[in-house]
């Protein structure tokens, strides 16, 4: 794993302004400060991308927006405001920060990676784009940028570096020696064609397709948040980090990772005291060991979940995965 490291004040202040967390100090800056800079369409503009912020930033669009909306000039007036030098200063620090540990710790990293988790990591660069830790910005876009920022990366650095393996862990996984069948039709699609419609056609012509694909991406994301949420996390804090990871009404991983836990530590080799360090009350309910051939590569751990009847027929919905 490679990352360069960049602060934009242009993103920092699209972050700013679309305050995804309703966050009240950015809201009074908007009604107070911001009203008197850009015109209120353009403020609007930037509130409906909050959710998909990254993805706009780094596509072509934005940089329409900004040249029809005469942006540098407006920047240039944003950036003498204390409010906003406060939130560049203070990010420019955090980044420093993780710059400085990730430098340190890089090499450890990925000779664990590569020795322990058996993942080919590749040489590739990771551009990451640091926003202020109050913002809690964690996405991986186009399987080359990462866009990162959390407030609890503040108080423990370890955190970020946890974290930011986590996000190019999606830019690695899945990857061509691992693409189960429903992911595979999802990324073999013609350029022609929108994500969103090409994500209909999908779901009109194949049974269930959603539940399909949302078991294989979920195993995959499970098998993420084990290798960096839980393990990596844990090497580097020295205590048990597996009560991390998503586990929300919305959206959780955790009855995947219940299934999936007596593998994973098989798969790591991990002795039963090594296990109860790391989670005191586990029990083993996995009825069969780890075939031989799954413990080669990552990619063939997942390959392996994926395709294993006890794990599918226990996850709950996923009984019509045998129909495809």
């Amino acid at each position: 794993m490679n990352y360069k490291f960049i602060m934009d004040e242009n993103y920092l202040v699209l972050k700013m302004i679309s305050n995804r967390n309703n966050m009240e100090e950015l809201t009074l800056w908007k009604k107070n400060i911001i009203v008197n800079i850009l015109n209120p369409k353009i403020v609007e503009e930037i509130e409906l991308k909050t959710e998909t912020m990254e993805e706009y930033f780094i596509s072509g669009e934005f940089k329409q927006f900004a040249l029809h909306n005469h942006w540098d000039s407006m920047m240039n007036q944003i950036m003498q405001d204390d409010l906003f030098s406060k939130y560049y200063n203070e990010s420019v620090n955090y980044l420093k920060l993780i710059q400085n540990t990730w430098e340190k710790k890089k090499n450890d990293i990925n000779k664990w990676l590569k020795d322990i988790i058996r993942l080919n990591t590749s040489k590739k660069t990771m551009y990451v784009y640091i926003s202020h830790p109050k913002l809690n910005t964690g996405k991986c876009v186009d399987q080359k940028y990462i866009f990162w920022g959390h407030w609890k990366g503040i108080m423990d650095i370890n955190y970020n570096i946890a974290y930011l393996c986590h996000e190019n862990l999606h830019a690695l996984l899945p990857n061509d020696n691992c693409m189960p069948p429903a992911m595979k039709l999802y990324y073999d699609k013609s350029e022609k064609i929108s994500n969103q419609d090409h994500w209909d056609m999908l779901n009109a012509t194949i049974v269930d397709y959603y539940k399909i694909f949302e078991f294989e991406f979920d195993i995959i994301h499970t098998v993420i948040e084990l290798i960096s949420d839980n393990e990596l996390y844990t090497i580097l804090s020295g205590k048990s980090k597996y009560g991390e990871g998503h586990n929300t009404l919305d959206y959780s991983l955790a009855k995947y990772k219940e299934l999936i836990l007596p593998y994973w530590f098989e798969y790591l080799g991990l002795s039963s005291i090594e296990i109860k360090k790391r989670m005191p009350n586990f029990i083993n309910k996995k009825e069969r060991l780890l075939e031989k051939n799954a413990k080669l590569t990552i990619n063939d751990f997942i390959n392996f979940l994926i395709n294993d009847s006890f794990i599918r027929s226990r996850v709950e919905g996923q009984d019509l995965i045998n129909k495809k």
